[in-house]
């Protein structure tokens, strides 16, 4: 028991060796200093210090620190994968993601809750209008009922109150309009008889014009529809306007985040020098750039200023501007 308990009290921490360290000792071994590997990697000294004592920025992103590392490593002759392991064992990359899983979580969560309240504020809408309109229409149909009303009972009060009076005429003067009445009867069947022939008369001529009538109208058909073929045909393809094309040239080894308008990755990751790469997407195009003086980008016959942006600090913008 004694023999374990001793044992225990002088083990020593077991001291894990960063990518920094690893990444230091090959340059030292291969003679190299801090400014000759930031010459290389379009970074300050005091840049490459930090990598070597595994002092990192935690506002630059995990994605441009390993590409960094993987660079590094390449310069000094290092595993890619044994700097990268050694990053990982830190636990820098996990602690990022979980605060960036919480932050994304929590944004959703907002976007629902302002959703929910959209909803409930439309839904409150249609109410109110739906009450106003049924209060706007109520009026003006009761006086229409009213009078519908008064104009049926005036119609309807002269027929009841005819029966009332009774005129009584003499029989003799009866006979009498009776006669007249079947004497005006065969002249007026003759007129109607003279009409109708007038009708169907008029009726045959129009039957005779209208043959002639469709066949001038189905001879004029086939030169509107060969018109209409002349036309779709000579139509020209639409092209898109809200496109645009630009173009990466590398002049070292650079890390690059290329997404456009609709958030569409079009390229990422470390590009090599002499690399020439060409991207296009929905305007606007935005950049994340590792190293801004490594790389020269070319649109609408243009080059674009990246002298404006610092060296060894992320740049960031979209084109057009």
């Amino acid at each position: 028991m004694n023999t374990d308990h001793n044992d225990i009290e002088h083990s020593e921490p077991i001291s894990v060796a960063g990518p920094g360290q690893l990444l230091k000792e090959a340059r030292e071994a291969l003679n190299l200093s801090q400014e000759d590997i930031a010459s290389r990697l379009n970074l300050r000294a005091h840049n490459i210090h930090d990598i070597e004592t595994d002092d990192y920025d935690p506002k630059v992103p995990t994605a441009f620190i390993k590409g960094y590392l993987k660079a590094y490593a390449r310069i000094v002759g290092v595993s890619e994968f044994d700097v990268l392991d050694a990053f990982k064992a830190l636990g820098l990359g996990e602690a990022k993601y979980a605060n960036m899983q919480s932050f994304s979580q929590r944004t959703q969560q907002e976007a629902q809750n302002t959703r929910l309240t959209w909803v409930s504020y439309a839904v409150g809408i249609s109410i109110v209008a739906a009450l106003v309109w049924w209060w706007l229409q109520k009026p003006t149909t009761e006086p229409a009922t009213s009078e519908q009303l008064v104009s049926e009972e005036l119609l309807i009060t002269p027929a009841v109150a005819a029966p009332i009076e009774e005129v009584f005429e003499p029989v003799s003067q009866v006979m009498e309009e009776t006669d007249a009445q079947l004497e005006n009867v065969a002249p007026q069947g003759q007129d109607i008889e003279s009409s109708v022939a007038e009708e169907t008369q008029v009726t045959e001529e129009a039957a005779q014009s209208t043959p002639e009538t469709v066949q001038t109208t189905s001879n004029d058909e086939p030169e509107s529809t060969a018109s209409t073929t002349e036309a779709q045909g000579t139509a020209e393809p639409i092209v898109a306007s809200n496109e645009l094309s630009a173009e990466l040239s590398f002049s070292n080894d650079c890390w690059i985040k290329v997404t456009d308008a609709e958030g569409k990755e079009l390229a990422i990751g470390v590009k090599k020098g002499g690399d020439k790469l060409t991207v296009t997407g929905t305007h606007p195009l935005k950049f994340i750039i590792g190293a801004p003086q490594a790389i020269t980008i070319s649109y609408n016959n243009t080059q674009f200023d990246m002298s404006q942006f610092q060296a060894g600090k992320i740049a960031r913008f979209q084109l057009p501007e």
